[in-house]
């Protein structure tokens, strides 16, 4: 994926899913498009939420459910760039270990979790907020650059990973959305047909319901997405 990051506009481009992400100011409306079937999905910036929980199954393994973290007093790099340390606070590491104790939650679920996102860098929240939503993270005000999440059995899940980044002029073009695509209402349907999404959704209906009996709220780890 290679992410574009401005005071005014953010683009995201999966070449894996042949899917584009563009939002820009004032109202930061997100629009996700795909130019090989010509369809595109829009969300208001205050409903978009990613990829619905099927979704984040499909495009990235299991969800890790936008484990709430806070802002730590310690400082790192990622890709040569300071930057501020988020992580999950002692009192829901406790009670994730009290649940995998009782048996209420598998060796998968989370342990802690901590995000590494830009320092210094002069935006509103709405870039670093449409990003952490389209990983599946916790909201941030900073931009989210690395993800990791340690299991109940101690295992480090690397779920996203910056591999290079730099300063750049970008030409106001690259954030052009294209005319005339067919609206679809969700951001799954914009990577594959009609017949197909309803195909996924029949497949994954099972699992969808499984998680959702393991607990509202209950974090799900897996996957990765590295850019």
């Amino acid at each position: 994926m290679q992410v574009y990051v401005t005071a005014t506009a953010i683009k995201a481009v999966d070449s894996k899913t042949s899917t584009t992400l563009i939002s820009k100011a004032p109202d930061w409306q997100v629009v996700v498009f795909n130019k090989s079937n010509k369809t595109v999905y829009t969300s208001p910036f205050d409903k978009f939420i990613g990829y619905g929980v099927t979704g984040l199954q499909v495009q990235m393994g299991f969800k890790h459910g936008g484990i709430p973290v806070s802002k730590k007093n310690l400082k790192a790099t990622v890709a040569g760039l300071p930057a501020n340390v988020y992580g999950t606070t002692p009192e829901y590491e406790k009670r994730g270990i009290e649940q995998y104790q009782r048996k209420q939650v598998t060796s998968g679920m989370p342990r802690s979790a901590r995000t590494l996102t830009s320092s210094g860098w002069s935006l509103p929240k709405q870039p670093a907020n449409i990003l952490c939503r389209l990983y599946g993270l916790g909201d941030t005000p900073d931009v989210p650059l690395e993800f990791h999440c340690i299991d109940q059995d101690g295992l480090d899940d690397t779920g996203l990973s910056t591999k290079s980044a730099k300063k750049a002029t970008i030409a106001s073009k690259e954030f052009d959305i294209p005319g005339g695509y067919t609206r679809v209402p969700t951001m799954e349907a914009v990577r594959i047909d009609a017949s197909g999404q309803t195909a996924m959704e029949d497949m994954l209906q099972g699992l969808d319901d499984g998680i959702g009996k393991m607990g509202k709220g209950k974090a799900q780890t897996g996957g990765s997405k590295t850019r």
